[in-house]
């Protein structure tokens, strides 16, 4: 089998079989990037495929060069904190570790939380005085609404 490319969207690799017609065939993120990494159009190839039942496409789940050894241990994902397997790579962190905040919040971040939420409000606020005020007074009445959404929220 000769190796022709890989699928430019999905995860999918294109082989040329010993009778010289072009297979798709689907496979996983890791094979797709190994198989761009380390092949070119036309190199020799070994692959293991199983069919899955209803599947049009076969599945590729190793692909190696003739006489390689196949890679025997599928790579593993870690948590970066507590070290517990994880089933890809998508997320650096587990659920439990990223529940827990590391990071305390900060005193800025209270004060941009606060001027978010005053700013959210005084954009509903005005949105509900549409057509009731002058378009060229709209400027007062958002600071007149702000400041008084930011006093209420401080406490003042």
């Amino acid at each position: 089998m000769k190796f022709v490319k890989v699928g430019m969207k999905r995860n999918m690799i294109q082989i040329k079989d010993d009778t010289g017609k072009d297979i798709w065939y689907d496979t996983t993120k890791a094979v797709k990037d190994y198989a761009s990494s380390t092949f070119k159009t036309g190199d020799d190839i070994e692959i293991i495929s199983e069919t899955k039942p209803g599947a049009t496409l076969g599945f590729v789940s190793r692909i190696t060069k003739p006489g390689a050894q196949t890679q025997t241990s599928i790579p593993k994902f870690n948590c970066e904190i507590c070290g517990k397997p994880l089933k890809d790579d998508k997320y650096p962190k587990c659920y439990e570790c990223n529940q827990k905040r590391p990071t305390p919040i900060t005193e800025e971040k209270n004060e941009l939380i606060k001027r978010e939420a005053v700013a959210h409000a005084t954009s509903r606020a005005i949105i509900a005085l549409q057509g009731q005020v002058d378009p060229n007074t709209i400027c007062l009445y958002i600071e007149t609404i702000y400041k008084k959404f930011l006093d209420l929220v401080e406490g003042k």
